[in-house]
């Protein structure tokens, strides 16, 4: 999301110039909590950018159900704040790519850590070494 971003930046697109500013001017400097602002001041350049990775997000959860058939998906990341924006169009892209009878047995939940999972994760793995 934070590469399309910055590829749009550094190609001039008009679009992109709210997360330019938000971003310092640099396209190289933007994340995805660039994207996150700007959307959540409602920027229709980075609501399209969620759009766009929650639909990917779907297509690819959708794949590992299809592999794993795991029984929960738990999401993390600060990315999901935004919430609705890239929620809805990952269930959408999910439900339409996943296996009816094995979208029934998986449920979604969210980390209660959020941005913070994967360093108090790797943490926790190392004080077990």
């Amino acid at each position: 999301m934070a590469r399309r971003a910055a590829e749009a930046i550094a190609s001039g697109a008009a679009e992109a110039q709210p997360l330019a500013e938000l971003a310092g001017g640099e396209a190289a400097s933007v994340t995805a909590r660039h994207v996150s602002a700007a959307a959540a001041s409602g920027d229709a350049f980075a609501l399209r950018l969620l759009r766009e990775a929650g639909e990917a997000l779907g297509a690819g959860l959708a794949g590992i159900v299809h592999a794993a058939n795991p029984e929960l998906i738990v999401l993390g990341g600060g990315t999901l704040g935004v919430g609705e924006p890239l929620l809805a169009p990952m269930r959408e892209s999910f439900a339409a790519r996943c296996i009816p009878s094995m979208a029934q047995l998986v449920r979604f939940a969210t980390t209660e850590l959020g941005g913070d999972a994967g360093a108090i994760g790797a943490a926790l793995l190392a004080a077990e070494a």
